[in-house]
């Protein structure tokens, strides 16, 4: 899906990078440094393309992967991510499309202070794959959530990171051939 979705208030969507840079970089500026250089703003997206969303709260950037993965497969993109987060906080994370899989890690002042994995099988049997930092505040009880995407989003609140999106307020890019 290439359209812009609401659901539950949430801007849907199975990966997010939120970046603590309101105010410095326009969304073109932003979506090249985290590695994304071939895209238009569309003004009237279709289902046909691929796209990435672009949209802010008051401190952080927020910035929506399509549901097919195209941020998310991109080779350039945690690596991207890595070197961005020398210059500002960024929480990542990540839902499985036909899953219960779930990820974040959340970079703080220049490192990387948390990574989680959960992997599951289509049978919704998850298992822990990463757990390396100390948890984030809220985590405790936003794993007691059933799905995923409500898991990450709780934690991401608890980071001061507004994920009640406003669809008037999101921006599409559609990705371009070289």
């Amino acid at each position: 899906m290439s359209q812009p979705f609401i659901h539950r208030d949430h801007l849907h969507a199975p990966y997010f990078i939120f970046v603590q840079a309101v105010g410095i970089y326009s969304d073109l500026d932003l979506l090249r440094h985290l590695g994304v250089s071939h895209v238009a703003q569309d003004f009237t997206p279709s289902r046909a393309t691929k796209s990435v969303f672009v949209t802010q709260d008051r401190e952080w950037m927020h910035v929506a992967d399509d549901w097919s993965y195209t941020l998310w497969h991109a080779d350039s993109t945690r690596t991207a991510i890595a070197g961005f987060a020398m210059r500002h906080d960024i929480f990542t994370c990540c839902v499985g499309d036909v899953d219960r899989s779930f990820n974040f890690a959340y970079y703080q002042n220049a490192r990387l202070v948390r990574q989680y994995v959960v992997d599951a099988t289509l049978y919704g049997e998850r298992s822990v794959v990463i757990d390396e930092g100390s948890p984030l505040p809220g985590e405790a009880e936003a794993m007691q959530a059933h799905e995923g995407v409500d898991i990450v989003l709780a934690i991401a609140q608890s980071l001061s990171i507004n994920v009640n999106h406003d669809i008037h307020d999101i921006r599409t890019y559609t990705h371009i051939r070289d």
